[in-house]
């Protein structure tokens, strides 16, 4: 009796515990929730072909049955009806890919070791293993038709209606092993109406805490997330999981972009810098305005003061050059000055170049500002020399021309005075 109550107790022990990780699922996220599921099967793999077991009143109860793989259902079955259908596939993918990984564990160890006593190995055991994984996948295609079912027919009573899931369960469940493992033996009849027996006080009272624990998170049925058709319900990945599987790519895919567009504008934006050009870009589709940081030192304000404006540019344009600039809408290439913010103006080359779709509108435009007010002081100042010296010429010129003039003059005096 001891041994039972100590299975009791065992078995109480991973039932609250799956409870506990899954309310604290939002602090502590799923990962623990399914790392106990992962260490359930184990367990229920290794006691089952164990075959540790307590006899209690005449009636077998297998370790394994009794403590871990009902702990296992509950958690896959809490999934199912309470985070949906892609939870409890996931659940489904971590029994089969740890069940593989310990047959395959099991074998490698005793082709290793074949003296090892704690592994046992044979086609008995493959059989065991074989029976204990298909009965584990149809539990879980079981729960999920059958709560879906019952949603239909609108059991009210949550606790009678996750009795009878968890009941539908356990008796498939003895169905599948029971049979697989003991169907030619003379015990196979006794052991089932046995495992029935149990497995029917075991649901009810494993009805009693799910229930009261869906009650203690106001669990809803209406507004539960419902798998589209019964196919998602065993489906590895449904249609909202690849369309969120591929929005997830196409998202990552723009971060890369975006990540690249990022370090060519910097990379862009260092050049621009190092040839000290001033530009503005236009982006007609997106109606958005971009200026260079030497364009906003070009004005007078520091970048980002102000909000990129073609119409605001055209300001600080000088009028007379300003009017010449909306003369010729299209690219253009001219000189002009442009008075800053301080109101100092400048000599400036602006080209202008513009793109294209094919219908004829215009969808992009980028200009340049390059500064060539030295080189215009300078032209100004050689001309302003030339015409001094031009102006020099024409006085020395002028001279020269009334020399001449008067020593024509004088000579004619001469000669007219000799006569």
């Amino acid at each position: 009796m001891l041994h039972f109550l100590l299975l009791l107790a065992h078995t109480l022990l991973f039932w609250f515990s799956i409870l506990f990780l899954h309310k604290r699922r939002h602090q502590l996220t799923l990962m623990p929730f399914y790392g106990v599921l992962a260490a359930l099967t184990v367990l229920t793999h290794v006691l089952s072909t164990a075959g540790s077991h307590v006899i209690v009143f005449n009636t077998f109860f297998l370790i394994s049955s009794t403590a871990y793989f009902t702990s296992l259902m509950m958690g896959i079955y809490i999934l199912y009806i309470i985070d949906g259908p892609a939870a409890a596939r996931k659940a489904l993918q971590l029994v089969l890919g740890v069940s593989l990984l310990h047959v395959i564990t099991v074998t490698l160890v005793h082709y290793e070791d074949p003296s090892s006593t704690w592994i046992s190995f044979g086609l008995p055991v493959f059989r065991d293993y074989l029976f204990s994984i298909l009965a584990i996948i149809v539990d879980i295609i079981v729960i999920g038709i059958g709560w879906e079912f019952i949603g239909k027919i609108k059991i009210k009573n949550t606790f009678i209606s996750v009795s009878l899931i968890m009941f539908l369960v356990f008796a498939v469940d003895t169905l599948v092993f029971v049979s697989g493992v003991f169907i030619n033996t003379p015990m196979y009849l006794h052991i089932i109406k046995t495992d029935l027996i149990v497995r029917l006080f075991q649901s009810i009272i494993m009805g009693f805490f799910i229930s009261r624990y869906l009650v203690s998170i106001k669990f809803s049925e209406d507004t539960r997330k419902k798998p589209k058709n019964f196919w998602e319900i065993i489906n590895f990945s449904s249609e909202d999981e690849k369309k969120i599987f591929t929005l997830q790519e196409e998202l990552k895919r723009r971060e890369e972009l975006t990540k690249e567009l990022k370090e060519t504008q910097e990379t862009y934006k260092q050049m621009l810098e190092g040839i000290n050009v001033g530009v503005y870009q236009i982006n007609y589709i997106n109606n958005k305005e971009f200026w260079s940081d030497k364009l906003y030192s070009i004005l007078g304000y520091t970048p980002g003061s102000v909000i990129p404006s073609y119409k605001k540019l055209l300001d600080f344009i000088k009028e007379e050059d300003r009017i010449e600039l909306i003369k010729n809408p299209t690219s253009i290439e001219i000189e002009l000055r442009i008075v800053d913010s301080k109101e100092n103006f400048k000599w400036y080359k602006y080209t202008r170049f513009q793109k294209f779709d094919d219908s004829g509108k215009k969808i992009e435009e980028i200009g340049s500002f390059i500064d060539i007010d030295s080189r215009k002081k300078f032209e100004k100042q050689l001309n302003d020399k030339i015409d001094t010296m031009n102006k020099i010429n024409k006085i020395t010129m002028n001279r020269e021309m009334q020399m001449i003039e008067l020593k024509q003059e004088l000579k004619s005096l001469k000669s007219q005075l000799s006569k």
